[in-house]
């Protein structure tokens, strides 16, 4: 629960973490062929996702044998959340462009896209479009939620005081996309996440927001690259 102590210890917020980064570099050494990459990303996506989920949900009701609440997924009122995750998601996608735009003019340099775009461009017709919508819009921000702000920030907030949760449960954010470039605007946008977690109480307020600002990305870069898929 928002504000209580969690049991929960360093290395099992580790051990999850290793498990992400495991299972990302595990993924990324593969090649696929061309014509599967798409569901390729889907199921590893989901692989990752039901790994990092499956041990957070392992350590609360398995091992520590607490409420659902614990992660933040707990009763709010729909609209505190409707109202904090699709006005947060919006804030966050401009906040993320805006300073990225800002970091690029004071230091111009050709940045490699993101492997989600990177998937994203590669889709061929509305099928793997959909596919790449549902795991970076759905999947995602869900498994990601779970872990960084419903996991890893009630523990560093326990140890650190509130602020210094915030900032270092962003700061782990940035860093796993392990993209230096991005990693301000990234850790920014972890911060809004873990924020709009605290104010409101509710994972889903931050799974919301997180859904939000990924799918405004995702169809920005669809639309302008897509407007001939059949």
């Amino acid at each position: 629960m928002v504000g209580y102590p969690v049991p929960w210890k360093a290395r099992d917020v580790v051990l999850v973490f290793l498990a992400l980064v495991g299972a990302s570099w595990f993924f990324g050494g593969i090649v696929p062929q061309s014509g599967s990459i798409i569901e390729f990303f889907g199921l590893a996506t989901l692989f990752q996702a039901l790994v990092v989920v499956g041990l957070v949900v392992y350590f609360v009701r398995k091992r520590y044998r607490l409420s659902w609440t614990y992660l933040g997924l707990r009763s709010v009122a729909v609209s505190n959340i409707l109202i904090a995750g699709f006005a947060g998601g919006v804030l966050l996608f401009f906040l993320v462009a805006m300073i990225s735009l800002i970091l690029n003019w004071f230091i111009p340099q050709s940045v490699e896209p993101q492997p989600f775009v990177e998937i994203l461009l590669a889709a061929q017709n509305w099928w793997q479009v959909l596919i790449v919508i549902i795991i970076g819009s759905v999947l995602a921000p869900f498994s990601e939620e779970v872990y960084f702000r419903g996991f890893l920030f009630p523990f560093l907030r326990q140890h650190l005081g509130v602020d210094y949760g915030l900032w270092a449960s962003a700061i782990v954010f940035g860093a796993l996309h392990m993209d230096l470039i991005r990693f301000i605007p990234l850790t920014l946008g972890g911060f809004g996440l873990a924020l709009i977690y605290q104010r409101t109480g509710s994972l889903w307020a931050s799974i919301l927001a997180h859904g939000v600002w990924n799918g405004i990305m995702t169809f920005l870069v669809f639309w302008s690259t897509h407007s001939g898929v059949s």
